[in-house]
């Protein structure tokens, strides 16, 4: 993983922290079609999986669906 791909995660992970989890939703969508744009596929790929996995230990349904459902 690229460093500035774990720069990233950690941030967003911050957010989540913060209970804030629909802009989580939006920054992990974002940082995941900025990989897949530069073709950065397994980053991409990264970023959904650990996205989802956040996402549902927080008890938020939905938005690790929706993550999972991209991968």
């Amino acid at each position: 993983m690229a460093a500035s791909v774990a720069k990233t995660l950690a941030r967003i992970k911050g957010t989540v922290a913060e209970g804030a989890y629909y802009e989580a939703q939006q920054m992990y969508k974002t940082a995941f079609h900025r990989s897949k744009a530069r073709n950065q596929l397994a980053d991409a790929l990264q970023i959904l999986q650990e996205g989802a996995i956040t996402q549902l230990a927080h008890g938020q349904v939905t938005c690790g669906v929706e993550l999972g459902m991209l991968l």
